[in-house]
């Protein structure tokens, strides 16, 4: 693969990346239970590195539910040598 190629695959990944984390947070922006709880938590005094470590923990905790609910229905990737299917 040249350095091209992969510098092209990692533009894509930052794409995909970015876009998912805009739509995570423009669904978080809506949701005015959520803003209100954060807010609390921050001005009970929860430091910042706290409450991060906590939204990152249940955002990974309902992303691998969300994942695991749709496990039946994805193709799994094929490898990249051989051309079978990843398990």
């Amino acid at each position: 693969m040249t350095e091209g190629m992969l510098a092209r695959e990692a533009l894509e990944r930052k794409e995909k990346w970015t876009f998912m984390a805009e739509g995570v947070a423009a669904l978080l922006a809506s949701a005015p239970e959520f803003r209100e709880r954060c807010l609390e938590m921050l001005v009970s005094g929860l430091g910042s590195l706290d409450f991060e470590t906590g939204l990152r923990d249940g955002l990974l905790a309902g992303a691998a539910r969300g994942l695991s609910e749709l496990d039946g229905e994805l193709e799994a990737p094929s490898c990249g040598r051989c051309g079978s299917r990843l398990h």
